[in-house]
């Protein structure tokens, strides 16, 4: 299933809570490029700092996609109340969806120690694959929900290959300060093989 999630994890490493220095960020995106190929994303750069962080002129090697973010952080009250909103108005509109922050993981847990709820971006994908699917909005905050994994693993696999595309093509991407995250739990899950048998 490794193309399926082709592009999905952007490389969010100069932004918090990773906060890694600009020197060290853009060979580390390449280093990531080598070893997991087209999983990786487009390298992420705030606004305040393209020019510093431009693959073309730091370092050696090809050039690769960045994504310049104008706006790194939204003052929300109920940040749980967003991504249901937002998922169904993307789809409706429609329009492109990348969520930016805290879906490191791949399915719906609390932290165990700040005891906050956190989405994941599988339960986000298959909100929005529902939706696309001509389901209630009620049935997509339900996938949002989820956070049974076996469910949302055998959910995804029921999916036919144009449900996929359609699905991405809504939600972009993810961003991520650790991409190895993402993918050590799409591993751990069986949707990914290990990183050392993923085609460059």
């Amino acid at each position: 299933m490794t193309a399926v999630f082709t592009g999905s994890s952007d490389d969010a490493a100069l932004f918090p809570p990773g906060d890694v220095p600009t020197a060290a960020a853009v060979p580390g995106h390449r280093e990531l490029s080598a070893r997991l190929g087209d999983l990786v994303g487009r390298f992420v750069v705030p606004a305040a700092r393209p020019r510093r962080a431009d693959p073309r002129t730091s370092g050696d090697g090809d050039p690769f996609d960045v994504s310049v973010v104008a706006a790194a952080r939204a003052a929300l009250a109920a940040p749980d109340d967003a991504v249901p909103a937002g998922v169904p108005a993307a789809v409706e509109v429609p329009r492109t969806l990348t969520c930016t922050a805290g879906l490191h993981s791949a399915v719906r847990h609390t932290d165990p120690v700040t005891g906050s709820a956190h989405h994941g971006f599988l339960d986000v994908l298959l909100a929005t694959g529902a939706l696309l699917a001509g389901e209630p909005a009620a049935v997509a905050v339900d996938r949002l929900g989820e956070s049974d994994a076996g469910a949302i693993v055998s959910a995804l696999r029921s999916w036919p290959a144009d449900r996929w595309a359609q699905a991405w093509a809504v939600l972009t991407s993810f961003g991520t300060c650790s991409v190895l995250e993402p993918v050590d739990d799409l591993v751990a899950l069986g949707l990914l093989p290990a990183p050392d048998r993923i085609p460059a």
